[in-house]
């Protein structure tokens, strides 16, 4: 069954051709995906790599690929094969954005490089996601979340003090990238309704990363400040996590009057005079940092941790559970209209898979569950959309660039 998108939303009409893999340029993609955009992935014959990576359900599907991958329609193609471009230039000219994240040089070699695509469809737009960037020294590194988590500053931010650094299980440089690659999608859009004429725009995942270092960059420049790791708390920001009766909770006084609301509850008003720390909440002297941690933690340890989070909400200060997996799943899973989980729909599983859902939705948009594509499950009702006829279909298998599944239920879309 061709996976066609069923999402109401801003993005119907628009067309995204997928030549990506892993996270940063499927998750793009499927961002657009989930506001309404024809999302068609090209895949290799073998299909792309994240189909293999755990977990997998008891079908043998890659929930990892799941997770960046719903809604969209799969075309499977040999893009090194003599006669590809019989194939991908219909994909071409029929997108509007066309989203990858090959190595550089990969893209003018198998036929889709900006200058070509000029020639073919010169309304597209090409976003193409990079570890470091064209303009980099280091331009030709292989990289992935770790790595760019690593080098852009943020590994060396979490951990102890006295441990090493720890990356984040969090793939803030794969999402974070993949976010600021449809944001510039978007962009390209809105400028050629001015210009009607393409743009090729580079996103690289170092920069992306690092554009999130916030404070870190100027307060080193300005006052030298050096930033550290501090594992659970920070050295003299209140803060850190508090252990209630049945799970951690987390509070953040961020004005003067939280951080007097919060000393007041606690007991000590005193807390709050100005000469304590430089700002509210910042505290100079680190003894009376011990006492003011350990006095929230006998606090905390007399309820449970919502109970703790309903006083602080009451009061105004920003506050909330530490939630496990298990938690989220718990609460979340049961809401039959939950914006933080949602539903897939996996080949030959009956049973549609809860994965983390979308980051925003329109008011008008959708919520039909979709499914995650079959290997090569769209490629042939697809062309035959772009006009390829039957004797051309044919005879592509019969050159090789194509092929048909022998084994029809492994790859047919989930019902």
């Amino acid at each position: 069954m061709t996976n066609v998108p069923k999402t109401k939303g801003p993005l119907d009409g628009v067309h995204v051709l997928e030549i990506a893999h892993f996270i940063a340029g499927p998750h793009a993609a499927m961002i657009l995906c989930d506001h309404g955009a024809d999302v068609i992935k090209i895949e290799p014959p073998a299909g792309e790599h994240a189909r293999n990576a755990v977990a997998v359900d008891a079908h043998g599907n890659s929930l990892f690929f799941a997770c960046h991958n719903r809604g969209k329609r799969a075309v499977a193609l040999d893009l090194g094969h003599a006669d590809a471009k019989k194939v991908l230039d219909p994909l071409l000219k029929w997108a509007d954005v066309i989203i990858t994240n090959y190595a550089a040089g990969v893209p003018d070699r198998l036929g889709f490089g900006f200058e070509r695509l000029q020639q073919v469809n010169p309304r597209a737009i090409l976003v193409h996601i990079t570890g470091f960037g064209s303009w980099s020294d280091k331009k030709k590194y292989v990289a992935f979340d770790g790595i760019i988590q690593a080098m852009s500053g943020v590994w060396n931010l979490n951990g102890h003090p006295d441990g090493p650094p720890l990356n984040c299980q969090v793939l803030v440089g794969d999402h974070g990238t993949a976010a600021h690659a449809a944001n510039a999608a978007l962009c390209a859009l809105f400028e050629r309704t001015r210009t009607g004429k393409g743009q090729f725009i580079e996103v690289g995942m170092l920069e992306v990363l690092s554009s999130m270092l916030n404070t870190l960059v100027p307060d080193y420049e300005v006052n030298g400040e050096i930033a550290r790791r501090y594992g659970q708390r920070p050295f003299d920001r209140f803060g850190g996590s508090f252990k209630a009766k049945d799970a951690y909770f987390t509070v953040a006084p961020a004005t003067p009057k939280m951080w007097k609301d919060l000393c007041k509850l606690m007991g000590h008003p005193e807390w709050a005079d100005p000469s304590v720390g430089r700002r509210p909440g910042y505290v100079t002297d680190p003894e009376l940092r011990k006492q003011i941690d350990q006095t929230v933690d006998a606090w905390a340890a007399q309820r449970t941790a919502e109970e703790a989070v309903e006083i602080f909400q009451k009061l105004g200060i920003p506050s909330g559970v530490v939630r496990t997996i298990e938690r989220i799943f718990e609460e979340e899973g049961s809401k039959p209209n939950s914006r933080v989980l949602t539903k897939v729909k996996l080949p030959n599983n009956p049973k549609p898979v809860t994965i983390p859902g979308r980051s925003f939705r329109f008011p008008d948009e959708t919520t039909d569950i979709k499914s995650a594509p079959a290997l090569n499950g769209d490629t042939f009702a697809v062309l035959a959309e772009l006009g390829l006829s039957s004797s051309e279909l044919d005879g592509l298998v019969a050159s090789g660039v194509l092929a048909r599944n022998d084994d029809k239920d492994r790859v047919a879309a989930a019902e």
